[in-house]
């Protein structure tokens, strides 16, 4: 639970302190120098290599959530209680 809410947010984080800015930023660079100008290019790549990252946090969180749906505390969590029951020989 508390990978989730850091995850969640430094997901929040991110899109307000950089990916907001850095989208503005962009775009005005776009509109003065033009699209094909090596600066616009490189705040874009920027841009796309932090976002990439955004996007894959919230997936790493949820990957994580899942791996481990009971509390590690319970006798009843984790593999075991995903594991097929054991067949005892008669004796």
């Amino acid at each position: 639970m508390i990978a989730g809410l850091v995850g969640f947010a430094a997901t929040f984080l991110t899109g307000i302190a950089f990916l907001s800015p850095q989208t503005k930023k962009v775009n005005a660079l776009a509109e003065s120098k033009g699209v094909e100008d090596p600066e616009t290019q490189a705040a874009v790549r920027k841009l796309l290599l932090v976002s990439r990252f955004d996007v894959a946090l919230p997936l790493l969180v949820v990957a994580d959530m899942t791996a481990k749906p009971f509390p590690s505390g319970s006798s009843e969590g984790g593999a075991a209680a995903l594991a097929p029951p054991r067949l005892i020989p008669p004796a």
